[in-house]
């Protein structure tokens, strides 16, 4: 029984992880365009941190 359940739980756990550390990017992102006006600078930045975070997320996932 355990040994079923086990992997469902540590699955779930790992998405609802993911979900986290999408929310807690989102809010960050938020919160630097919030502090910073964006200038010719900032895009580029974001369009890193965006693409970084996209190719960590599949190499969770």
């Amino acid at each position: 029984m355990l040994d079923h359940l086990l992997p469902r739980i540590l699955f779930n756990l790992q998405r609802a992880g993911l979900l986290i550390l999408l929310i807690l990017l989102i809010l960050l992102i938020l919160l630097i365009l919030l502090i910073l006006p964006i200038t010719s600078w900032t895009i580029p930045v974001f369009s890193v941190i965006i693409t970084s975070a996209g190719i960590s997320c599949s190499g969770i996932a």
